[in-house]
């Protein structure tokens, strides 16, 4: 039993971070996966959930797994339009083992969890945290089971000490599932933002960009701080640093959930500006422009004079996301068409 346990748990806890790590998290609720890889998982969850029911603890003819475990973390991280055909699936293939009563109930048991679970998973998912949904749906899914042991034996506690084997168990795969993936976004998080400057990079902006949505407008602008190589000869690559530290300051204060900045280069930053019609938007790079200007930098020329910093702004309309890399390029000309007009200041097309 302790050999059958030992490999569902690690065959399911491979999968269920490769779930995580290969889900479509701009997918809402996880239902909009593209057909091919909404396919893809329903092969894989049918492949592990037969795999699980390989190494089954079987007591008096009944078979135990944690077939319940995979389709609690699939209803949640990939969704119900792969998880509902995969139980069907599953629970059809179960006959292959042998027709009998243990089969007749995985039968029954996948087509109640069929019918409510996505229902009850819906419930909780406003309502409390990960941690507690996982749990609850695991118990719930263990729930249904020692109901349909009701219903067949007259028993709801048959084989009580493997339920809660399974109930132990489940929790501590759940706890150290949950573990990885928080290392795993801690680790993504900082690969997605610039050291120095705690922006967003460029990874992130094209990562963001692919999940923007058709039902908003939005602008996109391309800043290049004025004369920086200069500065870096004339003071050093630390005090160029520190320049930049102090505009991704400015640009901090007025990010927004609809106001993006990101550091795409050395001194180059983009913009992504949701719902702001195009006078909003021009105020706005505005007066960012402005305020980068006001910045007493205490940078003192070999003449003796104080050393201003500036930016140059491009932008565009970004109306259709299939048009981006349009937008992309028509922000970059209007940035050099300002560079071309003399810096400190924005072309808008």
């Amino acid at each position: 039993m302790i050999v059958s346990i030992l490999a569902d748990m690690a065959v399911l806890l491979i999968v269920l971070i490769f779930f995580f790590l290969t889900r479509d998290e701009a997918a809402v609720s996880s239902i909009d996966h593209s057909p091919k890889r909404r396919l893809n998982y329903i092969v894989i969850v049918i492949v592990v959930g037969l795999l699980l029911l390989q190494f089954s603890v079987v007591v008096d003819g009944a078979h135990y797994d944690y077939r319940f475990l995979l389709y609690v973390f699939s209803i949640k991280y990939i969704g119900p339009r792969v998880t509902l055909p995969s139980i069907f699936i599953i629970s059809i293939f179960r006959f292959l083992w042998s027709v009998n009563q243990a089969a007749i109930n995985s039968f029954i048991y996948g087509m109640i969890l069929i019918a409510t679970l996505f229902f009850v998973y819906r419930f909780l998912e406003k309502r409390i945290n990960d941690f507690g949904q996982l749990i609850i749906l695991s118990l719930y899914t263990l729930f249904v089971g020692a109901f349909i042991n009701l219903v067949v034996y007259g028993n709801f506690f048959k084989d009580h000490q493997i339920y809660l084997v399974l109930i132990i168990s489940s929790s501590a795969m759940i706890i150290a599932f949950l573990w990885i993936i928080h290392q795993i976004r801690s680790i993504k998080e900082k690969s997605e933002f610039d050291y120095l400057t705690g922006l967003k990079n460029n990874r992130r902006f094209y990562l963001d960009l692919s999940r923007l949505k058709n039902e908003s407008t939005y602008h996109l602008s391309m800043i290049d701080i004025d004369f920086f190589k200069s500065i870096n000869d004339q003071f050093g690559h630390l005090t160029g640093d520190e320049v930049l530290k102090a505009i991704a300051k400015i640009f901090m204060s007025y990010r927004s959930d609809k106001v993006r900045f990101y550091r795409t280069g050395g001194e180059e930053f983009t913009m992504i500006i949701e719902n702001y019609n195009d006078e909003q938007a021009n105020e706005l790079m505005a007066s960012v422009l402005t305020s980068v200007a006001a910045i007493d930098y205490d940078l003192i020329d070999k003449n003796g004079q104080p050393v201003a910093i500036t930016i140059s702004i491009g932008i565009s309309n970004l109306i259709n996301i299939e048009e981006a890399r349009s937008a992309i390029h028509r922000a970059d000309l209007n940035l050099y068409k300002a560079k071309a007009a003399g810096r400190n200041r924005i072309i808008f097309d």
